[in-house]
């Protein structure tokens, strides 16, 4: 014959102690209003560092070189600022495939580098507009509904331009694949 013995069970042991009690109940409350503040917030957003609007903070005259990888594709940016003014490169290394070059102009408004995009490429000369938002050693890719004109392909809303697209981060110039 088999005796079985009488055992406690844990969550009915704390209800006997109030203290204990009011502490476990207290951390029931604090969890639930912790994940009530998670599920609010929007999965798009983006924990980037906070920087000053103002473009003299934001970038100094200088060069800047930028990188973007993804498997073994590697894009690179180098660009440099002067009086507001930018004109760089961009050089996209596809992984056993083609190389694509291409240059750029503008200039910095606030936080963000309006730009003129011409591609290098044997194929097609294409030119686009293609606007970076700036944020601490970032540059954010902007993206939106884009509207021929002119043989250039520009934001059909600039407005509304999102800036989620590639998170190009900085790097030394010496590492670039840009030699200038």
């Amino acid at each position: 014959m088999t005796s079985y013995r009488k055992t406690r069970i844990f969550p009915f042991r704390v209800f006997m102690n109030p203290i204990l009690y009011l502490c476990f109940s207290l951390s029931i409350v604090s969890c639930r209003h912790l994940s009530s503040n998670e599920s609010t917030a929007s999965p798009n957003d983006i924990n980037l560092p906070q920087t000053s609007v103002d473009s003299v903070s934001v970038m100094k005259d200088g060069v800047y070189c930028y990188r973007y990888m993804i498997h073994r594709d590697t894009y690179d940016i180098h660009l440099s600022l002067q009086n507001g003014r930018i004109k760089g490169n961009m050089i996209y290394k596809y992984f056993d495939k083609n190389v694509v070059n291409a240059t750029f102009s503008g200039y910095i408004k606030e936080d963000i580098l309006y730009t003129k995009y011409l591609s290098d490429s044997s194929k097609t000369n294409q030119r686009r507009q293609l606007n970076f938002k700036v944020r601490g050693n970032l540059l954010i890719e902007g993206e939106g509904r884009m509207n021929l004109n002119q043989e250039i392909l520009s934001y059909y809303h600039p407005d509304s331009v999102r800036y989620e697209g590639l998170v190009y981060s900085g790097i030394d110039c010496i590492n670039s694949l840009i030699t200038q």
